[in-house]
């Protein structure tokens, strides 16, 4: 029945059958908000069902939280999230081809249903699920504007006879209010999404809310009901969302879903993170309650026997001499043998100099994401046979415009992967001039390695952080 699990009314889980009401409408509260119950619909799907029985297509345009991104991992996707928004209409107009194409193939069976047909089929055979989450729907109408690129037909196929064929589409947006919906959505497609998911506060003028909903931030009107069921809804924030999508990263490659996570950790959460960190690794690790100059946060044995005092803590700007002299106080307070400093900023030249001439060891930010890989990766479960580590992609009738689904495809992706792990550089500009390919293509390439978490994001000037050794290059070869 495909059950999004959204919330609590207090006494009883809130358990959307997206099945049977065929597609969902989740209005209003701050994008923030509003993606933490985005992401608890999403992870129900993703815990509940293999890729075999259900796949996700991430139609991602809130460009204030690109939630989508953090959903790279997964073996769920038919193709790598989609934020440009000409590449969204191409997606839908798929989707639109793509129910054409069932109708054909149930119509072979006398099947009218999706679970009639499958129930005729071999499980080979079966058509799996497609879950089309599109997020932020006002900022696609304002940036498809033009004409070539309309989407509501394509959204008039989904939402009328999608469902029947086993796609359903989860729409959020911001703007809820109606007259905002009867700009952006004509009525004949508001028709076919009944069922939706309100922020307190904002209803139609023929529901309102009665005294009892203000407790709960969150409203579902199921479909053909003027009932208001008030619930609270589920807080999902990224860092829960890379627990789950990390298991399904490429091994001992830190993901940028991994990054975004490191840097949400407040300062026990990241010492926490550490000492787990350690222990995985054979050290004996436990937290320390002095503090000062000659305190530490932790205190170690790692397996050869030798003893550390251990700093680690989150800066935001870069490490000065100070905290590497705390780290030699705190060596000698408690007569440790070694010490090291975890950070994740950069030191300054004058810290990176006094670390080297006494000895003190430093594990910066590409250390730690290692790590954390690396501490993944020995926890990582056995994946059930026949599912796919790696995204999925557009099985039939694809756009070719659309680019990133057939970007891995591309005979030079695993030489450009190569030339990147190993010189240590991602750029588009390194990739024409090495590769002798046009701008587009290295795009495209450097792009491909970034949302499978080879390569960090562009940050302005600064050049994109190179996550993959040639190491880690040779073990994906042979994996």
């Amino acid at each position: 029945m495909l059950p999004l699990a959204v919330g609590s009314d207090g006494t009883e889980p809130i358990l959307i059958p997206l099945e049977e009401i065929g597609h969902l409408l989740m209005a209003g509260a701050p994008p923030v908000v509003r993606d933490g119950l985005l992401h608890a619909a999403l992870l129900s799907i993703v815990f509940a069902y293999s890729p075999n029985q259900v796949r996700l297509l991430f139609l991602d345009q809130d460009s204030t939280t690109q939630a989508g991104t953090l959903y790279t991992p997964i073996p769920h996707l038919l193709t790598p999230v989609v934020t440009d928004s000409q590449k969204v209409a191409m997606a839908l107009r798929w989707a639109d081809r793509e129910v054409n194409r069932r109708e054909s193939l149930l119509a072979t069976t006398h099947s009218k249903t999706l679970v009639q047909f499958n129930q005729l089929k071999t499980e080979s055979e079966r058509l799996y699920r497609i879950l089309i989450a599109l997020n932020e729907l006002s900022e696609l109408f304002l940036s498809t504007n033009d004409p070539a690129f309309s989407v509501l037909d394509s959204l008039e196929t989904l939402l009328t006879r999608g469902a029947a064929v086993g796609l359903h589409v989860l729409i959020t947006t911001q703007l809820p209010e109606t007259t905002t919906l009867d700009a952006a959505f004509p009525p004949t497609l508001k028709r076919w999404m009944p069922a939706r998911v309100l922020w307190a506060g904002i209803w139609t003028p023929s529901n309102p809310l009665d005294g009892t909903s203000h407790h709960h931030p969150w409203i579902y009107q199921p479909p053909n009901t003027r009932a208001l069921l008030p619930f609270d809804g589920v807080w999902i924030v990224p860092r829960d969302v890379a627990q789950v999508t990390d298991y399904f990263a490429p091994p001992r490659v830190a993901t940028a879903a991994m990054a975004t996570a490191l840097d949400t950790l407040t300062g026990v959460e990241f010492e926490a993170t550490m000492q787990r960190v350690l222990q995985h690794r054979g050290w004996t690790v436990s937290l320390t309650k002095a503090s000062g100059d000659f305190g530490a946060d932790l205190l170690g044995t790692d397996p050869d026997g030798t003893t550390w005092a251990i700093q680690a803590k989150r800066w935001k700007d870069s490490v000065g001499i100070e905290a590497v002299q705390q780290v030699i106080g705190a060596q000698a307070y408690y007569r440790t043998q070694r010490a090291l400093l975890m950070s994740t900023a950069p030191l300054t030249k004058a810290a990176q100099e006094l670390a080297q001439h006494v000895g003190v060891t430093v594990w910066l930010r590409e250390d730690i994401l290692s790590w954390l890989a690396d501490d993944r990766d020995r926890q990582k479960p056995e994946m059930p046979s026949g599912v796919s580590m790696q995204p999925n992609r557009f099985d039939n009738g694809l756009d070719p415009e659309i680019g990133e689904s057939s970007t891995e495809q591309d005979p030079l992706f695993l030489e450009s992967v190569q030339l990147v792990a190993e010189t240590g550089q991602a750029s588009t500009s390194m990739l024409q001039r090495r590769m002798r390919v046009g701008y587009t293509r290295a795009a495209r390439l450097i792009d491909a390695m970034e949302e499978r978490g080879y390569i960090g994001p562009q940050d302005g000037a600064q050049s994109r952080k190179v996550y993959l050794t040639a190491e880690d290059f040779k073990q994906l070869l042979g994996s």
